[in-house]
């Protein structure tokens, strides 16, 4: 067998600005900016958390990065233990004739039975194992006295209180479980998928990565909230990337014909890969929350893999659980177990906080991304770019406000022009007074020169009195449109999409547009809501139905029907308004 030192890639993509990659199993958060230094990949900076909620974790690596590092990198890719790698067979024919949504939603429909096999279950053991509170050897001892107590009797003793009794956790330790196992069980179970298809001797494989929705949507929100605020400078969360795999990834070079084997011993995972060629060719992967992996697991895995007596098989632990296990892999005499550590080069002088597995994963991910190679791992997608300046709410709002002001300005021009041409009339009538009364003309046609007069005063005093009148009107107008306007901007977000607001007649409005999801919808309705309510205006109408526009994307339209309840604002006297006035 050939050194595995010879087989790191260099021709990747340089890595040209620093990057913040992220290490998450759910219970905790490993941060680190890698850069390029005199021609080397490294790790500059590291920070660690032991909080499991995205967004305070971030908040507290990002506080311990701005002293030791400084502004965050734009870009960022995270590690995250829930995101599950399978190899599928998918017989598709002419791919390329299909469009990359359909394709992603068959890869989705395969995926689901082995996401919901393989992702970690959110059981009250593994729950308080990842929280620190107990090992899995106590787990274990409390599940086989747990079992042989409710064998013998009839009251069935449950896991919490077992533990509790036992003195290995306290009420306010297992209430913290509880109310963690409540939010992921709640939590939305649609997943999202990365893929890549390729042929291996003329067979078509597809190398896929599935995630929780809302566990991505969660940090991709963190990131968004945390990295705002303050000068830490706003980062752009790109990928999300699976445990399994990463660390072997860096052997994405492989010009043998000879099949390589990695055992990648994590936490939640036990995972024998083989490759050959630059390729990932086979992946059997064991989910461990249940039950501590024995040795007996180990050798399920190789048997099923087929490995030859005598193969190397190179191994990496990245949890301090599976040390032991490890250990216990030089009893399997029929094989020659290696720590994949020793083989690889690790290009940098690693921080106290940052173990050799880690980092083996952390440049196997940062590689892959540069080298965009999806062969061995791949990603799932983070953010999405943000659209256009044209096409984003703020910009059609802008346009909206503008339109507004000459719509206004307009109708104030108006009478300004009104009000002009009868003093210009006045002007002239008082003229032909004075003349008349200069020559002494006709009494008669003095006192209808007269009458005029006072008529035109009457009309010019009238005119003043609606001016200030329409005035009063358009300046509580306007500041009801900005007030309006700012609170339908408040209530979007990113996933929705503004095609017009129309108002059809006094303070009655229609609002047409588009989301990603119903949840977009139901929220941007419940915040006009309550937000409407200030102005005494309700949601008369908000229909909204999956379909597809003009331009080829499909999402949910939407029509929210906007009145004002009668009140003191509606005057029925005051006819001075332009209505059907749309703004796309």
């Amino acid at each position: 067998m050939v050194s595995l030192k010879r087989f790191i890639k260099k021709k990747t993509r340089s890595l040209d600005k620093p990057l913040l990659v992220l290490m998450s199993d759910g219970f905790g958060l490993l941060a680190t900016v890698v850069d390029n230094r005199e021609g080397e990949i490294t790790i500059v900076a590291s920070a660690r958390s032991g909080l499991y909620e995205p967004e305070a974790a971030l908040a507290e690596v990002f506080g311990q990065l701005s002293v030791t590092f400084g502004k965050l990198p734009k870009e960022t890719i995270l590690l995250h233990a829930h995101a599950v790698p399978s190899l599928l067979e998918l017989s598709i024919e002419n791919i390329e004739t299909i469009e990359p949504e359909k394709l992603n939603e068959l890869v989705r429909w395969e995926m689901d039975s082995v996401f919901s096999d393989l992702v970690p279950h959110d059981n009250l053991g593994w729950l308080m194992i990842g929280l620190g509170f107990i090992t899995e050897q106590q787990r274990d001892d409390l599940i086989r006295k747990m079992t042989v107590e409710n064998t013998q009797n009839r009251k069935k003793l449950r896991f919490g209180d077992l533990a509790i009794a036992e003195g290995y956790i306290n009420r306010n330790q297992l209430e913290q479980c509880l109310k963690l196992q409540d939010q992921l069980q709640l939590q939305n179970q649609r997943i999202k998928c990365g893929w890549s298809s390729f042929d291996i001797n003329n067979n078509k494989r597809w190398l896929a990565t599935a995630m929780n929705d809302s566990i991505h949507e969660k940090w991709i929100t963190a990131l968004k909230s945390v990295s705002a605020k303050g000068a830490l400078g706003k980062t752009h969360l790109k990928s999300y990337y699976p445990y399994v795999g990463a660390g072997s990834s860096q052997l994405f070079a492989i010009f043998s014909d000879e099949n390589i084997y990695v055992l990648e011993l994590h936490r939640p995972y036990l995972a024998l890969l083989t490759y050959r060629n630059g390729c990932l060719i086979d992946s059997l992967v064991l989910e461990c929350s249940n039950d501590t992996p024995q040795l007996n697991d180990v050798e399920t895995l190789l048997n099923n893999a087929d490995v030859s007596e005598g193969s190397d098989i190179y191994t990496t632990v990245t949890h301090a659980d599976r040390n032991d296990l490890r250990e216990n892999l030089e009893s399997l005499t029929l094989f020659h177990f290696k720590h994949l550590e020793r083989e690889v080069v690790i290009p940098t002088q690693l921080a106290s906080d940052v173990s050799s597995a880690e980092a083996i994963m952390i440049f196997g991910a940062t590689f892959n991304y540069l080298s965009r190679s999806h062969q061995l791992m791949v990603p799932v997608q983070g953010a999405n770019p943000p659209p256009p300046l044209y096409k984003r709410p703020q910009t059609k709002v802008a346009a909206i406000v503008m339109l507004c002001a000459c719509v206004f300005g307009g109708i104030e021009g108006g009478f300004a022009w009104k009000i002009h041409k009868t003093q210009a009339k006045l002007d002239g009538v008082k003229e032909k007074i004075k003349l008349h009364e200069d020559l002494k003309k006709d009494l008669k046609d003095s006192k209808k020169a007269q009458a005029k007069y006072e008529i035109l005063i009457a009309e010019q005093s009238g005119m003043a009195e609606l001016k200030k009148l329409m005035e009063s009107v358009l300046v509580s107008r306007k500041n009801f449109m900005d007030q309006f306007l700012d609170m339908v901007v408040l209530n979007m977000n990113d996933n929705l999409i503004l095609d017009s607001i129309t108002e059809n007649r006094w303070n009655e409005f229609v609002i047409d547009g588009w989301s990603v999801d119903q949840a977009s919808v139901e929220y941007f309705n419940q915040g006009l809501a309550r937000d409407l309510a200030v102005w005494d205006m309700e949601i008369t109408e908000n229909p909204s139905e999956l379909t597809r526009s003009n331009k080829g994307f499909t999402g949910y339209k939407f029509k929210f029907v906007i009145k004002k309840i009668p009140s003191a604002l509606s005057d029925p006297s005051i006819d001075i308004v332009t209505t059907g006035n749309t703004v796309p």
